[in-house]
Formats: C-alpha cells, structure tokens, sequence
C-alpha cells in the first residue's frame, strides 16, 4: 500500500501550470474507465498555436494508450511521444512489454528535449528543476484487456541533473505495483488540485465514496469538468471516455480512439 501513495504522489509532483491535461484512471475487477480532456498548451513550438485541441485517447492495435505531459511533441528535435508509444505497441506483445519499450526507446530523445527546454526557455525549465529530479513530466499510459484482466500500466521519465541532464524512468503496473493492495483504484494524473479539493482528499477512500456516488462515468467526467472549471487555460473542450470491459470498448457518444 505504501508504494501505491508514493507513486501517486510522484505522479502529482510537477506544479500544476505545467501540466496542462487532466486525464482520469479507475480500474475494478471487472472494467477500466479512462478519461481525458482535449486542450493542449503548447511548449516552444512558434509554428504551432499556443492552444489548440487534440483526441488524446489513441489506439494502436489492441491497446489503447494516452500521454500527458511537457514537451510530448518537439519539431526542433523530431521528438514525439505518440510516435514513439506506436512504436512500442507495434513491436510489443503485453502491455508492461510496450511500456517498458516505449521509456528504452524515448528516455534518451526526450533527455534532448529536456535539454533545449532548459537552454530555451529558463521559466518552462524552473518547473522541473525545482523538484530536484522528483518530477515526472512526461507520463505515458498503456491500458487494455490482458487475459481478461482489465489492466493499465504508468510509464514514467524523470529529469536527472548533474553534470549531463539525462532522463530516467519507471513503470508500473495494475494489478502490480501501481495499486499494490487495492481491489479498486482510481488516479488523477495532471491537473487534479481542484478535483481532489472537491473529492476531499487524494486518499482512495475518498475517491471510492466519490465515485460510488457517481458512478464511474460520470465520475470522471465531473473529475475532468471541475479542472477545466478551475484551470480553463490548462484544462478544456471535448471530455473522451471510454469504458473497456470483457464485452469491449464503450465510447461516450461522439467519441472514439484518435486516428
């Protein structure tokens, strides 16, 4: 149980204002619910607007995958998560397999991006320097059936300074290590202060009553809207959720895995 609030708490390490999405995880026995807002904030890129919307919940193959976090698209170095997160799938046959390709295959491209972000743009870079290597900007979720089992798994790379800036990274699974003990679990990834005020806590306790309450849907849909209410500069347009259980994907209406 302990390493389950310590991961989370990584995953919330970065200030808010830099992680411009608010993507929702529940997992039970029995389904997964995953949610996503659509809004992305652009980093240091002038060709490209500075906000625009995108489909964040994208499918490749049997598995679906969502990312969130700095710099997940840089032209200057050719990075691209989604990219990369194909990549992985493609050449994976498990959900832990791609996950741990995909931080092998970009640990050391987005260690330029980290880079130029630090020569570039000092403001964007005190965000992750002031965690001292405890911050995860870049987060990548690999999720899907397996065995039918609904299962998800967090890949995550973390800035390491010294005397070269390089990226080093963890993964976690679920049933694993990323809800070690609970046979239910809900996490908020990216924006999440105004939910969890809402919520009352970030415990899982917490979370369980809200979404009871609510039902998982509607859950993290209110999760999603109460960011954006919060943070519309960070957090907005069009809420994706899928639901995935053993009879397949249920999208909400007008929605679908990105193309």
């Amino acid at each position: 149980m302990d390493y389950f609030y310590t991961f989370v708490l990584l995953l919330l390490s970065l200030t808010p204002s830099c992680l411009a999405t608010t993507i929702v995880v529940i997992r039970t026995p029995k389904h997964l619910v995953v949610g996503a807002d659509s809004l992305v904030v652009n980093w240091h890129t002038p060709e490209v607007p500075a906000h625009f919307y995108t489909c964040k919940l994208h499918k490749q193959e049997s598995m679906l995958f969502v990312i969130q976090g700095m710099g997940i698209v840089h032209r200057k170095t050719n990075f691209s998560a989604e990219r990369l997160a194909r990549q992985a799938i493609s050449s994976s046959s498990s959900l832990k397999q791609a996950a741990v390709q995909f931080v092998r295959t970009s640990s050391a491209p987005y260690a330029r991006v980290m880079r130029d972000l630090k020569t570039q743009d000092p403001s964007g870079w005190s965000l992750v320097a002031q965690h001292h290597g405890t911050g995860i900007p870049l987060i990548a979720i690999f999720f899907g059936f397996e065995g039918g089992v609904p299962k998800y798994v967090v890949a995550g790379l973390r800035v390491n300074e010294g005397t070269t800036l390089s990226v080093s990274s963890d993964t976690a699974s679920c049933p694993g290590r990323a809800c070690e003990g609970l046979v239910e679990s809900a996490i908020v990834i990216g924006q999440a202060e105004a939910a969890y005020h809402q919520v009352g806590s970030m415990d899982q306790m917490s979370l369980t009553n809200f979404r009871h309450a609510r039902g998982d849907l509607r859950a993290v849909e209110t999760i999603i809207a109460l960011e954006e209410s919060a943070v519309p500069d960070s957090v907005g347009g069009p809420i994706r959720i899928v639901t995935l259980d053993a009879e397949g994907e249920h999208w909400t209406p007008g929605a679908s895995a990105c193309k």
